[in-house]
């Protein structure tokens, strides 16, 4: 949702949809945006959107469709000028799996969940600042205190799927330790903390 609460953004298989909050209808429909998930600016001017287009793949077993996840390297973060619908940047990314914005407009983050990374960008250009690895984990939803000092990654146990997939071994069992939520001091552009989670 927009900050001036005027817009609802919805990411679906036929597009991004702009619905109008206060009729509640779609007053626009941008179909190459196909994903994903979205996040709007805090000063509302800009939308963040992943897409992909796993929907137009033949259909997968399991394991064939955690390939195609893990696998991923042309799915899309777009950054959306809400004024005039443009595109303003746009780069390639892996899986994604939750996106979370500076509170002060300059910082995007994503997690990509099966490169166990979330990756910092400019808000502007989407070029990369830094990373984060969550190994051996994968990196899932994210979220920053209002102070934009400390972002926060839920992490997931790898359970050996990809292991699985490559070799045809029997997944094993994670440890407790491997599920957690990451504390990332922005300043430090590190992970500082490990907060155990045990299951997720």
């Amino acid at each position: 949702c927009t900050p001036d609460g005027k817009w609802v953004l919805v990411c679906s298989s036929a597009g991004l949809h702009v619905v109008d909050a206060a009729t509640n209808r779609v007053v626009r429909t941008l179909p190459d945006l196909v994903g994903g998930h979205v996040a709007v600016s805090f000063d509302g001017e800009r939308a963040y959107i992943t897409t992909d287009d796993f929907d137009s793949l033949p259909q997968q077993d399991f394991l064939g469709w955690f390939r195609v996840l893990a696998e991923a390297e042309d799915n899309r973060l777009v950054c959306l000028d809400l004024a005039t619908f443009a595109t303003i940047a746009e780069i390639s990314t892996a899986a994604v799996a939750g996106i979370a914005i500076n509170p002060d407009d300059t910082q995007v983050l994503i997690s990509e969940t099966y490169k166990k990374r979330v990756r910092v960008l400019d808000a502007m250009t989407l070029a990369d600042l830094w990373e984060v690895s969550t190994e051996p984990s994968y990196a899932i939803g994210l979220g920053f205190v209002p102070s934009g000092e400390k972002a926060y990654v839920v992490c997931s146990a790898d359970s050996g799927w990809s292991t699985a997939v490559s070799a045809q071994t029997v997944p094993r069992t994670p440890t407790a330790e491997e599920f957690f939520c990451g504390v990332i001091d922005v300043a430090r552009e590190e992970m500082v903390k490990r907060i155990p989670l045990q299951a997720y």
